[in-house]
């Protein structure tokens, strides 16, 4: 089916209302837990309420998400993980966390795109992967900071139609938008950093020190390798369980648009 199709029936939208993230999460739960038997603890974790959640709906029906997926600030802004009790309730109105803005979702990945600039990842744990997914990255990309990709689901009636390609697409080029302005190319998630302060170091923040480029991680059930790398991701290090399946790290650079 033609891309136009898609954008002539349906929409990719960022969450930011306690509609979207319902929805969000009524997705979720529908396919991984009812259908594929995962644990609804395992399913909805203390990080979606640090997660830009995108749900897949059609244009005649907004309100009713048939998709959906996450990205989460890599690495995460955080030390540690919350305690059990900390973690969303999906029973409660706000399953995937609080409503927020479009400009406060996007500030949390800025931060984590400067991570590798100048600390590697290794010297700031990401909780929320198992330590198999983190030893992997820290050995095959130890100095790149981004997103990570996760919980993309689609109902039964939205398979089949490339639809997981639209999220994906949508979801990357919604990232992309956000980190290549070119405040945040050349200053970094909160303002110039000290060394580059004062015109005698324009030329040095315009040219070496430009955040150029990012990386779109992933942990990715073997069965569905081949749907990621259609798009563009390459599957790294060792296979590993997570959650009693088989999964394997697969990464993609993107590159940011320079004004």
């Amino acid at each position: 089916m033609p891309s136009t199709t898609h954008d002539d029936e349906y929409s990719v939208t960022l969450c930011t209302s306690s509609a979207q993230l319902r929805g969000a999460c009524d997705v979720r739960i529908e396919v991984f837990v009812r259908e594929q038997g995962f644990d609804l603890s395992d399913e909805i974790d203390q990080y979606d309420p640090l997660a830009a959640h995108f749900v897949l709906t059609r244009k005649n029906k907004p309100d009713v998400a048939i998709g959906t997926l996450r990205l989460l600030p890599y690495p995460l802004p955080i030390p540690k993980p919350d305690e059990p009790p900390a973690e969303p309730d999906h029973a409660s109105s706000f399953p995937l966390g609080g409503s927020r803005s479009e400009s406060a979702i996007a500030s949390d990945f800025i931060s984590a795109a400067w991570t590798h600039y100048p600390h590697p990842t290794s010297a700031a744990r990401d909780p929320a992967q198992t330590k198999a997914e983190e030893k992997e990255t820290e050995e095959q990309m130890p100095e790149m900071g981004g997103a990570k990709l996760g919980r993309l689901a689609l109902m039964k009636e939205a398979r089949g139609k490339g639809l997981g390609n639209l999220l994906v697409t949508k979801a990357e080029a919604w990232l992309v938008q956000m980190l290549s302005s070119d405040e945040v190319a050349k200053q970094g998630a909160f303002g110039p950093r000290p060394s580059l302060k004062g015109p005698e170091h324009e030329a040095e923040a315009a040219d070496e020190e430009r955040l150029d480029s990012i990386i779109i991680k992933l942990s990715s059930q073997i069965y569905v390798i081949d749907f990621y790398k259609k798009l563009g991701y390459v599957p790294v290090g060792d296979r590993y369980d997570e959650d009693g399946a088989p999964h394997q790290l697969c990464y993609k650079k993107v590159f940011l648009s320079r004004s």
